[in-house]
């Protein structure tokens, strides 16, 4: 079965995301449309030990990760920073 790598897809198009939203050459369309095709938008499977839900019922999505950096303008440092931190809390 093959599977995408979506954490590799995010920081690659992380950077041209956020210029697209800073220079407001996107609308809120097509940047869900984009987010919901790169980004794992399902909080499972994930290890609920390491990884526990903090608002709500389910973990923060790989969508509403992207999403809030966007929404935020963190630096492409930042954003990696946390999407390494999603991916050993749910393989921990």
């Amino acid at each position: 079965m093959e599977a995408l790598d979506h954490d590799r897809m995010m920081l690659a198009l992380y950077p041209v995301l956020l210029d697209r939203v800073e220079h407001q050459a996107l609308d809120a369309r097509g940047l869900h449309a984009v987010i919901a095709t790169a980004a794992q938008g399902y909080s499972f499977p994930t290890n609920l030990d390491s990884d526990p839900p903090l608002k709500g019922l389910a973990q923060q999505t790989g969508q509403q990760l992207l999403h809030q950096a966007l929404a935020e303008r963190w630096s492409l440092a930042v954003f990696a920073q946390e999407v390494e931190r999603m991916r050993l809390r749910r393989r921990a």
